[in-house]
């Protein structure tokens, strides 16, 4: 197939209970591409691939609820999906093990309303050039948990605008350039992170956990534990954008602290 390796949905599409493997698609959607509202639950996504989207292509409003997305591949943008407008909304499910060039996971196009929320999901082992688990425009995450995700920038979260990230945990991610956690931001954009752990992330340059650019960055109520910036030294948060609030923040070791070597 073209595009949708197991179903092309031109109008609303209701998935309930299903299991898609090893589907192809020479383009879009290796097992599914949907171009209306589409709604999918209680399903699961194992080793798809296409060129966009190895599990899903949308091009309208999806939601996704209690969904397994296992790995699925692509040869450039969205591991497992690959969302081009309106909302996504993701709730309860796993994604693991997905590979693009681009959103090991998941990859969102840069429409202004195209609005993501993701919630109370996992993303464990995704790997990507760039934004090895999410790459995303406006959009709330929360009580989500990163493991392990890797990539060359941006190893779990890379966002074009506003960014929350609520009740979230961040562990064991890495990129081989900037940003092991959560890294972006433009002028006019923001980053609110409230309630978040970040434990044992990694990145060669800037920051550990997270770098930003955006216009407002605002940290409360988290925990920054042995995030580390190349080999030899412990740092956590670097801002390269505008004012940076901080409040009831931990951040251990001290920021720049050196290993020390045994």
């Amino acid at each position: 197939m073209n595009s949708g390796g197991a179903i092309f949905a031109e109008s609303m599409l209701t998935v309930t209970n299903c299991t898609f493997t090893n589907n192809q698609a020479k383009n879009y959607g290796g097992a599914i591409v949907t171009l209306s509202e589409s709604k999918i639950s209680n399903s699961i996504f194992k080793a798809n691939k296409a060129v966009f989207g190895g599990a899903i292509t949308s091009a309208d409003k999806l939601t996704l609820t209690n969904c397994k997305f296992n790995n699925n591949q692509v040869k450039t943008y969205g591991g497992a999906i690959y969302h081009e407008r309106n909302n996504l909304i993701v709730t309860k499910s796993t994604f693991i093990k997905n590979q693009a060039s681009t959103g090991g996971a998941i990859d969102t196009v840069s429409d202004f309303f195209n609005k993501i929320r993701i919630k109370d999901s996992t993303f464990k082992n995704n790997k990507a050039g760039f934004s090895g688990a999410i790459n995303c425009l406006i959009s709330t995450i929360s009580g989500c948990t990163f493991i392990n995700n890797k990539a060359t920038d941006t190893s779990a979260i890379n966002f074009k605008s506003d960014l929350t990230v609520f009740n979230c945990n961040f562990t064991n991610n890495k990129a081989n350039n900037i940003g092991g956690a959560i890294s972006g931001g433009y002028d006019d954009s923001s980053l609110t992170v409230n309630k978040c752990t970040f434990t044992n992330n990694k990145a060669v340059f800037g920051a550990g956990a997270i770098v930003n650019g955006a216009k407002k960055i605002k940290i409360t109520n988290s925990k920054f534990k042995n995030n580390l910036l190349g080999k030899n030294h412990f740092l956590s948060v670097l801002n390269q954008g505008g004012k940076l609030t901080k409040k009831n923040v931990a951040i251990t070791p001290k920021e720049g602290t050196k290993i020390k070597k045994k």
